[in-house]
Order: C-alpha cells, then sequence, then structure tokens
C-alpha cells in the first residue's frame, strides 16, 4: 500500500510538471500567433500522462 501511494503520489507530481510546461507552451503559441495548435498540443498532453501512467504502472 506504501508503494503505491508513493508511486500514486510520484505520477502525481510529474503530472503536474507535465501540465505546467504543456500550459506554458500553449501560452508561447498563443503569443506568437498559432491558436490552431492547441489541439496537437493537447493530443501530445494526452499521450506524454498515458505513457506516464503506463511507465509508473510498471514500477
Amino acid at each position: 500500500m506504501i508503494k503505491n501511494n508513493l508511486s500514486q503520489r510520484h505520477f502525481l507530481e510529474q503530472n503536474n510538471k507535465v501540465n505546467n510546461l504543456f500550459e506554458h507552451l500553449l501560452q508561447q503559441m498563443r503569443t506568437l500567433g498559432y491558436p490552431e495548435t492547441r489541439l496537437w498540443i493537447n493530443v501530445a498532453r494526452q499521450s506524454f500522462e498515458h505513457e506516464l501512467f503506463e511507465q509508473i504502472k510498471k514500477n
């Protein structure tokens, strides 16, 4: 149970970092005038979150 809680906490911490990174990227793209890239950035975010979840689940 402790290992599971640590894995879950690690996942949440990493996921938060990923979300912050993608939010920063979205802001930069909007500033540069590329609002249509929001969809692709969100797809990349979901894919990355899925991979992160799978990696942590294995450990």
